[in-house]
């Protein structure tokens, strides 16, 4: 029988976000409201439907510059928290109360999301 391979500890530290989540990671990078702002757009892009708010894209820019991710698991989990605090916000306003429970649910993977990220630091 074959021994089991055990990944090098380089190995084990290496990250592979999902595409998607990749924008806005880059977003937590850069310093310009401007280019924060095309990399919302670029990543809400692929799981909203319609195109974001100016509210809601002034209050994702806010929150990118107010979390400052230290490395690639910190900016995983605080993309994780504005995407889903982004969908979870959208759901609430919504008229079908199935939308809203979505929604809450939504905000609480959000919620957990932003707590990994604080036990992490």
């Amino acid at each position: 029988m074959k021994k089991p391979t055990h990944p090098s500890k380089n190995d084990a530290c290496k990250i592979n976000p999902p595409k998607t989540l990749i924008p806005i990671m880059e977003a937590f990078q850069v310093k310009s409201d401007k280019e924060i702002k095309a990399l919302v757009i670029k990543t809400t892009q692929n799981f909203l439907k319609e195109k974001l708010r100016k509210e809601e894209l002034r209050s994702v820019v806010s929150l990118i510059k107010d979390i400052k991710p230290n490395n690639t698991l910190e900016a995983l989990y605080a993309s994780q928290f504005v995407v889903f605090y982004l969908l979870g916000m959208r759901k609430l306003t919504a008229v079908y109360p199935d939308d809203q429970k979505v929604g809450l649910k939504l905000l609480s993977f959000s919620n957990k999301a932003l707590q990994q990220l604080y036990k992490k630091r």
